[in-house]
């Protein structure tokens, strides 16, 4: 008896795992863009807006197209830049903002997540990197978005922009980005 206890216990601790996970996708707890076309070699802040019992939570970017590989490229409890990567949290709006800059090809599938009890809350989005000119907007304009959805999502709908440029340095693009 005692073997059909330790056989069921990964079964059971996996299945709770699994539906944890699968339960979490059902309530939307960031918003975000979900594809936004560049070029290579520009910037652009992208806004996550999340709900307000995450504001004390440790907010971050993760790098990658399966969430349980990405990697964590900077967080909030870090310094607001690192290399190429800047983030910036504002707890009253309930929005944190993720700038990335020079842009490469390989700058393509990222997540916004907020860090809580296992699974972490996150959110999808993706990025066209291209050196193809056509279609994508001059490097000095600002494209906005409004982030709306027929289904309830507890993150309130908000206008937010994406800001890219194709100059200055993170701390620069992170600074207008935020003002």
């Amino acid at each position: 008896m005692d073997a059909c206890v330790l056989y069921l216990e990964p079964f059971l601790i996996t299945a709770i795992y699994l539906s944890s996970i699968a339960l979490s996708g059902i309530h939307c707890h960031i918003t975000t863009v979900s594809k936004v076309p560049m070029k290579v070699g520009d910037s652009i802040s992208i806004p996550c807006l999340y709900e307000q019992k995450y504001s004390d939570n440790v907010k971050y970017l993760c790098k990658g197209n399966v969430w349980i590989l990405c990697k964590i490229v900077i967080a909030t409890n870090q310094q607001p830049c690192s290399g190429r990567f800047c983030i910036s949290d504002d707890t009253k709006q309930g929005i944190f903002t993720v700038t990335i800059t020079n842009l490469t090809d390989e700058d393509k599938f990222f997540w916004c997540a907020v860090k809580i009890l296992l699974p972490d809350v996150h959110q999808y989005f993706e990025l066209s990197v291209t050196t193809d000119l056509t279609g994508i907007p001059s490097t000095t304009c600002q494209t906005s978005f409004l982030l709306t959805s027929t289904e309830t999502h507890a993150a309130p709908a908000a206008n937010v922009t994406v800001n890219g440029t194709g100059s200055g340095s993170p701390q620069d693009e992170h600074q207008r980005s935020v003002l």
